[in-house]
């Protein structure tokens, strides 16, 4: 991981030179790259709130909402990664919220993710592969998928057993049972794919190399990193791991020079949120008030 952050470090000192050459409208579609990213953030605020929501959990503000997105942003840093989520539940049930039903909503966030996320992927790769009415009958497919993900629920009940063996019963509110539920959670949360890829593009567009890669492909790379970070579980973040899997899905495309310092880029605005989200959580003024 060290030494993948030391080679980036010296292929953007390569690129000094070009780096000084982007004209402003470059430099502004980094802004852009930037505002998605941001906005990414606001929309998993609010699939957390609504989340909260469907599990009873509390009346949560959206500014409190933000500041449980803060918590689990600084602990993702740490080795395990589920550090944020396990002191986002500790507050939350600190102040009064069902213990069970926390747990829950964090399991069904996580299931959520990594649903769409696969489910992305497959349709991009079915359409890459097949053509445009494979890619939208697997489209279809996908939607139609939302109706079996209650099968998850003895999983995720064993899960929770795990967490505290009193809890025997997972109640149809898990909102796995609650088709329409899941649906609204995992529609809210497929978005921050399409919006983290739009920020990842931007970031392409702003080094010129937008001509040999198009925004469907950018989507998927987006993807496929993510998820690789997210599946090693005891790497603090991801860091090293996604941007690794990203480089060499954008080195084909766009060069590997500028493939590096794309990942690199989009790895310091995610740091650069995750710092400001962090720091509203704990200075926040009534966190986690409202239970």
């Amino acid at each position: 991981m060290v030494s993948g952050l030391v080679l980036a470090a010296v292929v953007i000192y390569e690129l000094k030179d070009q780096l000084t050459l982007i004209k402003i409208a470059h430099i502004n579609l980094l802004f852009v790259a930037a505002s998605f990213q941001g906005i990414v953030l606001v929309v998993t605020a609010l699939a957390w709130k609504k989340n909260t929501a469907l599990h009873h959990i509390g009346d949560i503000s959206f500014l409190e909402s933000v500041a449980h997105v803060g918590v689990n942003s600084l602990g993702k840093y740490l080795p395990g990664k589920i550090a944020g989520s396990v002191f986002r539940g500790a507050e939350i049930h600190k102040n009064g919220g069902s213990l069970q039903a926390v747990i829950i909503a964090s399991l069904i966030e996580q299931v959520a993710i990594i649903h769409s996320g696969i489910l992305i992927a497959m349709v991009l790769l079915t359409y890459n592969a097949y053509g445009v009415w494979a890619g939208v009958v697997f489209f279809i497919i996908s939607i139609i998928s939302i109706f079996f993900i209650k099968y998850l629920k003895p999983v995720l009940q064993w899960v929770i057993r795990k967490f505290k063996p009193a809890m025997l019963s997972f109640q149809n509110e898990s909102g796995l049972d609650d088709v329409r539920s899941y649906g609204i959670v995992f529609g809210i949360i497929s978005s921050t794919w399409v919006l983290t890829a739009l920020a990842v593009y931007c970031c392409v567009i702003a080094f010129g190399a937008s001509s040999g890669i198009s925004f469907l492909e950018v989507l998927l790379i987006t993807v496929f990193a993510f998820m690789g970070g997210f599946a090693a579980f005891f790497v603090p973040a991801g860091i090293g791991v996604r941007e690794g899997i990203m480089v060499s899905m954008l080195t084909p495309l766009v060069g590997f020079s500028v493939a590096v310092a794309v990942s690199v880029l989009h790895r310091l605005i995610l740091i650069l949120f995750d710092i400001l989200l962090g720091s509203y959580s704990l200075f926040y003024k009534r966190p986690f008030s409202s239970f």
